[in-house]
């Protein structure tokens, strides 16, 4: 997408790791190692026992990021100030861009641990100043991928919820999320209803939920519920009403008698989020009373 952000380059004093990484350049531009070409492939060491694969998402982020890599006239200040960058190569990081090569296998594609995904070729300081922006582009986004499609697996043909975007560690991982859903094939709710989501996610792959804040709105929690199922199912493809606002057992026995006031067709489009508590055995209690 062409609104990613245009400077990704930390507007705070680096860390101790990007310390390493400018001292590291500066000794190489003194002694010219620092253009000799280089290569650094990104694997995973090794994974959990029995999870047999990760699935490769975060290729198009990564490729928006090292093309528009730049530093500014404010950060080069501070890194002189910090002595990580001296006086005589500022002219170097003023006009640095990345103009190396990069392989890499495609979106989407299952990888094993020891297995090259990404190949990045350039000079030794060209690879070693995209090294952190490698191993953060792909960790989270791989992992959520990886979550949904194992989900996926397990789900068989049945419809799956996963991904909560109201879980999500920053605003970024939000749109990674919900990407991620829509190439693993999981429904991703959208909280509250009146939330307008990237407009290049399909509609029909997003879930209404009503969520604690709408629930608590009613003078009830029974009210809340009718209205739901009574004013707002009718327009949606699939409606969550979570019952753990006050508590779950007693808000689940409220949904199932509200739910057979209506139809079995209108019964099936309704999930129920797990918010709080044990999930195995609040789990478990839910798939008991809604079989019954």
């Amino acid at each position: 997408p062409a609104d990613h952000t245009k400077d990704i380059t930390p507007q705070k004093p680096p860390h101790m790791e990007y310390a390493k990484i400018f001292l590291g350049n500066t000794m190489w531009l003194e002694n010219n190692k620092g253009m000799e070409e280089t290569t650094f492939e990104l694997t995973v060491r090794d994974q959990p026992k029995n999870w047999g694969y990760f699935v490769f998402y975060g290729l198009d982020r990564f490729l928006t990021y090292v093309k528009n890599f730049k530093f500014t006239d404010k950060q080069i200040k501070v890194l002189v100030e910090m002595n990580l960058v001296k006086k005589e190569h500022i002219s170097f990081y003023k006009n640095f861009k990345f103009n190396g090569d990069i392989l890499s296998i495609d979106e989407g594609t299952p990888f094993f641990a020891g297995e090259p995904i990404l190949r990045m070729t350039g000079t030794m300081i060209e690879t070693n100043l995209m090294t952190a922006l490698v191993l953060n582009a792909f960790s989270y986004p791989t992992r959520v991928l990886t979550k949904i499609t194992r989900q996926n697996i397990a789900a068989g043909k049945k419809r799956f919820s996963s991904a909560g975007s109201v879980r999500s560690q920053g605003f970024e991982q939000v749109l990674i999320n919900l990407f991620a859903c829509q190439i693993g094939g999981s429904m991703s709710s959208i909280q509250p209803i009146s939330y307008y989501a990237d407009a290049s996610i399909p509609r029909n792959n997003l879930q209404a939920n009503i969520n604690h804040a709408t629930i608590s709105s009613f003078d009830n929690e029974r009210e809340a519920i009718s209205f739901a199922i009574k004013k707002i199912l009718p327009h949606q493809p699939a409606l969550q009403i979570m019952v753990d606002t006050y508590d779950m057992k007693k808000g689940l026995a409220i949904l199932i008698d509200e739910l057979k006031k209506t139809t079995f067709e209108n019964q099936k489009k309704i999930w129920v989020p797990i918010d709080s508590g044990n999930v195995y055995e609040t789990a478990k209690h839910m798939r008991k009373e809604l079989d019954k």
